[in-house]
């Protein structure tokens, strides 16, 4: 803020008017005493107006200083001069702060720059003070020597009690507890193995060929037969040689209205007893005649299986073509007691009445043999 000061120049002007008095004497005496003083005469009239005086000396004006004074002061001006040679010293207050303005938005980022050099490397920092020495522990089969702080570690060799290392062996009549067969010694183990599965075969069968059918026979000689409903029975098949079958099959001879046949495969356990469902393949219709087969896809490694059947559903029993009870080629299924004109050659459970389950604890039975024929692929 800006103040402006206006100076006026003002010239005084003096008029002098001559007053002239007459005296009249009429004669000269000696001078007398001086009187005393009259009073004062009356104010004479105004003289005429005098010449004009000459111009004066013109005033002059300078700035002086100019200051900033405290906020909320008055304005100033002083005269360090004369009145006819003024010296005008300002003393201007500072305004008051103003109320902070809204914020403006914020400008749109920049472009990055392109990235600078790379800077020089910089001095190698001081050396760290030394950690803790750290401390090992083990566990077998790692064994240490050492200490903890300074470890000298090995494996130890492991035994049929210990773990730890072993060394793998491609021998296959090693009697070794501390070597580790190789796949390739299980290999040659396996492949010897399944070769001479053959010479163990029982006098009707024969290696297996694909699109020929085989059965699980436990008879020599064909007949017929009734079965109980909802019991399930299990017979023996060993099978020589890794196999896959694509078909499954019973007889029916004499139909049964509202009944089905139920044919699986189980697993044997430990004891050579019927256990798991290897394949639940369903059901074949015996309210009509005929031969009976389904589709399947299963394979069966060497080894001891069972065929399973079971009569499900209507209330008389179908017939099925089957082996008899009196005599038999093979029959791996031990009893408690012995007898003359039978073998036991089958195991049971029964309430079998919708899909296959594992089994527990069978029961021993000597049965007509229902005829099961399968299919190699």
């Amino acid at each position: 803020m800006s103040e402006s000061l206006t100076v006026t120049e003002v010239v005084n002007t003096v008029v002098v008017t001559p007053i002239t008095n007459t005296v009249s004497v009429a004669s000269v005496g000696a001078q007398g005493a001086t009187g005393a003083t009259g009073a004062t005469g009356a104010t004479g009239a105004t003289g005429a107006t005098g010449a004009t005086g000459a111009t004066g000396s013109a005033a002059t004006i300078a700035v002086g200083t100019t200051s900033t004074g405290a906020a909320g002061t008055s304005a100033s001006v002083t005269n360090a001069g004369t009145s006819s040679a003024a010296v005008f010293n300002f003393i201007i207050p500072q305004g008051t702060a103003g109320t902070n303005g809204t914020n403006g938005t914020n400008g749109t980022n920049g472009t990055n720059g392109a990235t600078g050099a790379t800077g020089a490397t910089g001095a190698t920092g001081a050396t760290g003070a030394t950690g803790s020495s750290g401390v090992v522990t083990v566990n077998a089969p790692l064994t240490n020597a050492g200490t903890s702080t300074a470890a000298d570690l090995s494996v130890s060799t492991g035994t049929t009690s210990a773990v730890g290392v072993l060394q793998l062996t491609d021998s296959v009549s090693s009697t070794s507890t501390t070597t580790a067969a190789t796949p390739n010694a299980v290999k040659t183990a396996y492949d010897f193995a399944d070769s001479k599965l053959l010479k163990y075969a029982t006098p009707w069968q024969f290696k297996y060929r694909s699109g020929y059918w085989y059965e699980s026979r436990n008879g020599s000689v064909i007949t017929t037969s009734l079965y109980l409903q909802n019991r399930l029975y299990c017979y023996p098949l060993f099978v020589q040689e890794s196999i896959t079958i694509d078909r499954i099959a019973v007889e029916c001879t004499t139909l049964s209205v509202s009944t089905t046949w139920r044919i699986g495969i189980y697993n044997s356990d430990a004891n050579g007893l019927p256990t798991t469902v290897l394949l639940d393949a369903g059901t074949v219709d015996t309210a009509t005649t005929g031969l009976k087969s389904i589709t399947v896809s299963q394979t069966l490694s060497a080894g001891l299986y069972y065929i399973a059947g079971v009569w499900q559903g209507g209330t008389v029993s179908p017939t099925l073509r089957a082996y008899n009870t009196t005599s038999g080629n093979w029959a791996p299924v031990a009893g408690t007691t012995q007898s003359s004109s039978t073998y036991n050659n089958a195991y049971y459970v029964d309430s079998i009445t919708g899909s296959l389950g594992t089994i527990s604890s069978p029961t021993v039975i000597v049965a007509t043999n229902a005829r099961t024929q399968f299919r190699i692929a």
